[in-house]
């Protein structure tokens, strides 16, 4: 009976750990996505700062 508590107890606390996995980051809006001298991807966000994606969105153009 405990061994099924435990196993119960360890699969409702891993479950949000792995929706939150699939979740990914989409901007509401279509970003510029900019390539920098030294291959790092990146877009200008609202606060004008760069926030850097991963380099696969670059190379999509």
């Amino acid at each position: 009976m405990k061994f099924t508590m435990l196993l119960a107890c360890l699969a409702l606390s891993t479950a949000p750990l792995l929706a939150s996995a699939a979740n990914t980051y989409r901007p509401k809006k279509p970003q510029i996505y900019i390539l920098g001298p030294k291959g790092g991807c990146y877009y200008i966000n609202k606060n004008g700062n760069k926030t850097y994606v991963d380099r696969a969105l670059c190379a999509k153009k």
